[in-house]
């Protein structure tokens, strides 16, 4: 008998080996899991070396219940919530993201890196706004500057 996290481990080896064999121009672009150039210099990312972080990170937002993906709602998504109490519901964490990835191979740069990649690309789509910051057909005083 398996545990959850080795069965974990093995969804995660399958999912990256099948991004891998599309090549790293599959991983350059503007989608969420994508690097573009300028995240390349910022986060210092290389597509080449990105399908474990990706899959580890899609992994982690079906079990922290934030994204409906090919994970979410499986019986292993289920068992992983149980086996990861820490990994809190509806809730987005860097520091658990990073833990949940060294479970799984990914270093502590890299899987910070790719979280705030991740967290920049939800703010340049429109995903995550803040509230200090208006439309940019704003007035400076309706901003609350002067």
């Amino acid at each position: 008998m398996t545990t959850t996290q080795e069965d974990l481990r093995a969804w995660i080896d399958r999912k990256a080996g099948q991004l891998e064999a599309r090549g790293p121009d599959y991983l350059e672009g503007d989608e969420w899991f994508q690097v573009t150039a300028a995240e390349q210099e910022v986060f210092a990312l290389d597509p080449a070396t990105m399908a474990r972080v990706i899959v580890v990170f899609d992994a982690y937002l079906a079990i922290a219940d934030i994204a409906l993906n090919e994970l979410h709602g499986t019986a292993l998504c289920q068992e992983a919530r149980k086996a990861f109490p820490w990994i809190e519901q509806c809730v987005s964490d860097s520091g658990v993201f990073r833990r949940l990835a060294g479970l799984f191979g990914v270093s502590n740069r890299q899987a910070d890196a790719f979280y705030w990649k991740h967290s920049f690309w939800e703010v340049r789509q429109g995903i995550v706004s803040y509230r200090d910051e208006s439309g940019e057909d704003s007035k400076p005083e309706e901003q609350g500057m002067l």
